[in-house]
């Protein structure tokens, strides 16, 4: 058996990150077992679905590199891959549950509905279906069709529990009674979502279905609609939502919720796969940076959790500065560079200066945005405030450091170098302190105010060497 999996959206909006999550995972499973992953698009809402949405959803499943094997633009055998394209396919099985008495066409209005609906209500009753159609004489609502009338069709539930062995949470129990007659066409004759879904994926052949366990209440019905139209069923795992700190289901009010909201603000896309990818399963090895393509080969659906994830913006940062860190320093310096403003002095320099400035502050970012910061601090001229440069300032040693380096750079700069050099750099700290004898806190607050400007920062002798000795020079000025 060859398995097949699938990726359903809806494109009525952008991709959430929860249905990049299952595009993920079924992505793997198929890899993991040799398998077929299928995209297919859910656009028969036809008040909310759009080809807009639908481009935008396949672009950010191209950028998250979720390649499918069949679907949109990579036609199979079991097309068309968009369920607008399907009507006529729902159509022969709805007439095929109607024929074996297993569905009914249902005339009663909206009105009709909710005044049953109330008076259940009222009377501590069951709001199921109760309409007179169950049994209507099927010639009579052929003859009324014929006039006009479009009447909705009705699944009848068939009153019996249903036990389904979920790959995720293991035994699930549907009790009897827990459903009434439900629509499957609609009176304009589109599908609804439980009955195109079991069709498509019967005769797309799914072996298994993974989604979010906020569909496991539409799966009691698509069992039933499996069992009357005598196709096979397929395995189902219901993974665990993903939930923000408030431990509700995952909303706005937790941040970004669209894949398109971490593109925009320069998440990478290993980052935020991988990030998703935990938020539900486990590394075999405990591991919490990979690549999709690492794990392809281990992925395993029994590593799947049962408790529902915590969406935590921190532990992405730090996957995403993770996967930068782990990057070789060529690759960096390639993706990088549109991230960094075009004005900035970066994209003046020399292939070796960059090279030199990725070795040293790849490790120190979550986002290649914030390389810039780094390159300002390396050229701005103007010194920090606060008190403890003030401090640092007032000391008298600051001052002789200050002068003492003012003439090593002279005799640079007068030797036509442009930068110094991390040997330079040391020399001159064993100068100041054999010759002017300062040491301790006084040696090194000193010596990084003067030559950054700054009481804090990355390693001086990696630092300097990076920085113009025109700009050094620049900064002494203003300390």
């Amino acid at each position: 058996m060859t398995v097949r999996v699938r990726f359903a959206p809806s494109p009525t909006g952008y991709l959430h990150i929860g249905g990049l999550r299952t595009a993920i995972y079924n992505y793997l499973y198929a890899k993991a077992n040799n398998g077929v992953f299928v995209l297919r698009i859910e656009d028969t809402d036809q008040e909310r679905s759009t080809k807009e949405s639908e481009a935008a959803v396949l672009d950010d499943l191209k950028w998250a590199g979720i390649e499918w094997d069949e679907g949109p633009g990579i036609e199979g055998d079991f097309g068309p891959y968009r369920q607008s394209d399907r009507t006529a396919i729902y159509k022969k099985y709805a007439d095929q549950l109607i024929e074996t008495g297993k569905a009914f066409y249902c005339f009663c209005t909206d009105e009709e509905l909710e005044e049953m609906r109330e008076k259940a209500l009222a009377e501590n009753r069951s709001t199921h279906y109760a309409g007179p159609y169950r049994d209507y004489p099927l010639e009579k609502a052929k003859e009324r069709i014929a006039n006009g009338e479009k009447p909705v069709i009705r699944f009848k539930a068939p009153k019996r529990s249903y036990i389904l062995n979920d790959e995720v949470k293991g035994k699930v129990e549907f009790p009897e009674d827990m459903i009434g007659d439900f629509v499957i066409m609609r009176g304009n004759g589109l599908p609804v979502y439980n009955f195109c879904c079991v069709v498509d994926d019967a005769l797309m052949k799914m072996t298994h279905i993974f989604r979010g366990e906020d569909h496991l209440n539409n799966t009691l019905r698509q069992l039933m609609i499996y069992e009357a139209l005598g196709f096979e069923i397929p395995k189902f795992g219901h993974v665990s939502l993903l939930i923000g700190e408030d431990r509700q289901k995952l909303s706005k009010r937790h941040g970004a919720t669209s894949v398109n909201n971490y593109r925009e603000d320069n998440y990478l896309a290993d980052a935020l796969n991988n990030y998703l990818c935990l938020l539900g399963w486990s590394h075999p090895e405990e591991k919490d940076v990979f690549t999709l393509k690492e794990i392809e080969s281990i992925f395993d659906s029994s590593r799947f959790s049962k408790s529902s994830a915590i969406y935590d913006m921190e532990k992405l940062k730090y996957i995403n500065g993770a996967h930068i860190k782990n990057k070789s320093n060529d690759i960096v310096l390639k993706e990088a560079q549109e991230f960094i403003p075009k004005d900035s002095p970066f994209h003046l320099q020399e292939e070796t200066w960059k090279m030199s400035f990725i070795e040293l502050f790849k490790t120190k970012i979550s986002f290649y945005k914030d390389l810039s910061i780094h390159c300002d601090l390396i050229f701005k001229t103007q010194k920090s405030s606060g008190p403890e440069v003030d401090e640092i300032q007032s000391w008298q040693t600051t001052n002789q450091i200050k002068d003492f380096l003012e003439q090593r750079l002279k005799d640079l700069s007068s030797e036509g170098k442009k930068f110094a050099s991390a040997d330079d750099f040391q020399f001159w700290v064993k100068e100041i302190k054999t010759e002017l004898k300062i040491k301790g806190k006084q040696l090194f607050k000193g010596i990084r105010l003067v030559l950054t400007g700054d009481p804090e920062g990355p390693d001086l002798k990696e630092f300097i060497p990076l920085t113009p000795i025109s700009v050094i020079s620049e900064r002494l000025k203003n300390i």
